[in-house]
């Protein structure tokens, strides 16, 4: 289960897991998508939180993902893990996001990203 929590600069997801991803509002930047000059894209951080160490002993990671609201798309654009949490610490390995766009779910935590972002 996840219980979500927007504060004014951001917005926090908390699973019953421990883990928390967080959103902050000043990172979120527009970008063209594609071709077209009219609809724009979300490119913004997300930060997870590990209660305990994940894959290689990461205890945090930090995505750049990108959203495209017309099209209610999204793709990962890099992903770094670190050894502790919120981002702090060595980076302990990072990787590149594939590029291809993703559908997004209705009953997903990306539905719930997206319309923050696009709003």
């Amino acid at each position: 289960m996840i219980r979500w929590v927007y504060p004014r600069e951001g917005y926090i997801a908390e699973y019953d897991t421990g883990r928390r991803d967080y959103i902050k509002l000043d990172s979120v930047t527009n970008k063209r998508c594609g071709f077209s000059l009219a609809f724009k894209c979300r490119r913004f951080f997300e930060l997870y939180d590990y209660p305990e160490p994940v894959t290689r002993g990461a205890m945090s990671s930090v995505a750049l993902v990108e959203y495209n609201c017309k099209d209610r798309v999204w793709r990962l654009i890099r992903l770094r893990h670190y050894e502790r949490n919120m981002g702090a610490g060595k980076l302990l390995f990072e990787e590149k996001g594939l590029g291809n766009w993703s559908d997004v779910s209705i009953d997903s935590p990306e539905k719930l990203k997206l319309d923050f972002v696009c709003r």
